[in-house]
């Protein structure tokens, strides 16, 4: 294992995503270790994705618990912002062990994209909840770009709740709200009334 690290912290960026996957195979607290040291000098958000997207190997596993604290705490603390993003992206593996940790992302991260990663997985329980709180989480980290754009307006068509009415309609006059989301909410509203 200490020679495929060595290999993989040579070639940095430029280590080739399946490195990363063999270190991982025992899926044990020794392959986590190893990968740990391997990850460290990533900088290039693809390779970092890449290369994180190896602990979603050890979903299920004796240690899982230990990568879902690991991930998170590397989501706020890792040196390199690629390193943040793709320690959120390896976490949403764990989405049904990681909700508080991914709440926590979702509250308080200070980089929007982990926010938006960290909201996909809990989009439904947030929608469950209904509440004031719930729909403005959604509001605030839910992307208006792409596919994205599609799952953030069918959420806020199922919030119905009158406190979460009020919230969307507050963001809605908001001059400071973005343009494309203002179509998003005038869309909510829309669909749900006819």
């Amino acid at each position: 294992l200490q020679a495929l690290a060595a290999r993989a912290v040579e070639l940095g960026d430029r280590a080739p995503s399946q490195l990363y996957y063999r270190i991982v195979e025992d899926r044990d607290a020794e392959a986590f270790a190893t990968l740990k040291e391997a990850l460290a000098p990533l900088t290039d958000p693809g390779s970092a994705r890449a290369a994180y997207g190896a602990c979603a190997m050890f979903h299920g596993s004796a240690i899982q618990g230990s990568v879902v604290n690991w991930l998170a705490r590397q989501s706020f603390k890792a040196t390199q912002p690629a390193q943040q993003l793709a320690a959120t992206e390896a976490l949403v593996y764990f989405w049904q062990e990681a909700e508080d940790e991914l709440l926590r992302i979702l509250n308080s991260h200070s980089i929007r994209s982990c926010r938006e990663l960290a909201l996909a997985p809990l989009l439904p329980s947030l929608v469950a909840k209904g509440d004031r709180t719930s729909c403005r989480l959604v509001i605030e980290n839910g992307s208006t770009r792409g596919w994205k754009k599609t799952a953030l307006l069918g959420a806020l068509t199922r919030f119905t709740d009158r406190e979460a009415e009020t919230t969307m309609a507050s963001v809605l006059r908001d001059e400071a709200t973005t343009r494309d989301l203002k179509v998003v909410l005038l869309d909510a509203f829309a669909t749900r009334e006819s």
